[in-house]
């Protein structure tokens, strides 16, 4: 009738299969370690381009950012740490405190790194001004540090709404943000 070893391999499999699953994070809670890939496009008066991009937030104050396309004539990979952010290009390492410097001054773009690690998610910092919400009551504009962060679009990913199109503006600097893909 039943066979004995069938079932044992069942089982051992669902086991298995149970403790390999990932626990899907509170949505009423900070998503703290995430990874976002997408498309990015950048236009300011002196440089304009569009790139690929993997942010990976490993913790609150970690993250590795990769940029891929004409936007970084390459690659430029970006490591953040509590006191030391490093960028990487196809020729050279830098290394300095604050991120956003170090991108701009390397780079020649402007991308608010440290801003971003909560904008990304659609969180402002504390402080944020002229916040304004849908009838969802998502966030779907604000102004921080001179610049005015605009998300166009929302999806629901494991029981979460997170952002998907992002703009942030800042004078005559547009970054606009396509995230084709979330992980957390």
């Amino acid at each position: 009738m039943f066979n004995l070893k069938r079932i044992s391999s069942l089982c051992i499999a669902i086991l298995v299969t149970a403790g390999c699953a990932t626990t899907i994070p509170d949505p009423n809670q900070p998503l703290n370690k995430f990874t976002a890939i997408g498309r990015a496009a950048l236009k300011a008066p002196e440089n304009s381009g569009q790139a690929s991009f993997n942010w990976e937030q490993k913790t609150p104050d970690e993250l590795k950012l990769i940029v891929q396309g004409p936007l970084g004539s390459g690659r430029i990979d970006l490591s953040v740490a509590p006191n030391e952010s490093t960028l990487k290009t196809d020729e050279k390492t830098y290394t300095g405190q604050s991120p956003d410097e170090l991108f701009t001054e390397i780079t020649g773009f402007d991308w608010p790194i440290s801003g971003m690690q909560n904008w990304l998610v659609g969180m402002p910092n504390d402080n944020a001004k002229n916040i304004e919400r849908d009838d969802k009551n998502r966030i779907i504009a604000f102004k921080e540090d001179g610049w005015n962060i605009q998300y166009k679009k929302w999806m629901n990913y494991k029981k979460r709404d997170i952002p998907q199109s992002i703009e942030l503006t800042r004078g005559d600097v547009r970054l606009r943000l396509l995230v084709e893909h979330w992980l957390y």
